[in-house]
């Protein structure tokens, strides 16, 4: 029984530095995506920023809530688009400017895309794991091996 407990924190705990990897990493893509978007116009590289955080958040949902989450923000993105689309019209340069925030938005939705399903592989990954009742010292090496293959 105290194996079990001392495997469900062992998992808990490398579960929450792979997340903690994962953030750090698409934090560092958000400062490469803001240093990128400093040209564009102030609406839409906060549109922009705005898309990189969410996915940054988006590689943290784990379980069931992750399908609920993701439809929210894709719905957060898709305001934000509209949004930005009206303002742009209201200015009268819809062109050029609709373009570059629909490619920002279509960046950031991708990784987050590409969190979630980093994230999902995780979980997979250490379900896998405690099936085959693997010893922590075990699992915590394979789960290095899969994150340099990565």
């Amino acid at each position: 029984m105290g194996g079990d407990r001392f495997l469900v924190l062992l998992l808990l705990l490398l579960q929450q530095q792979v997340q903690q990897e994962q953030q750090q990493q698409q934090q560092e893509q958000q400062q490469q995506q803001q240093q990128q978007q400093e040209s564009l116009p102030l609406s839409t590289a906060a549109a922009a920023a705005a898309a990189a955080a969410a996915a940054a958040v988006t590689g943290g949902w784990i379980g069931e809530g992750l399908k609920k989450k993701k439809k929210q923000q894709q719905q957060q993105q898709q305001q934000q688009l509209q949004q930005q689309q009206q303002q742009q019209q209201e200015r009268g340069s819809l062109g050029a400017y609709s373009a570059a925030a629909a490619a920002a938005a279509t960046t950031a939705a991708a990784a987050a895309a590409a969190a979630a399903a980093a994230a999902s592989a995780s979980v997979m990954s250490l379900s896998c794991f405690t099936r085959q009742r693997l010893k922590p010292m075990q699992i915590y090496h394979l789960l290095q091996q899969q994150q340099q293959q990565q």
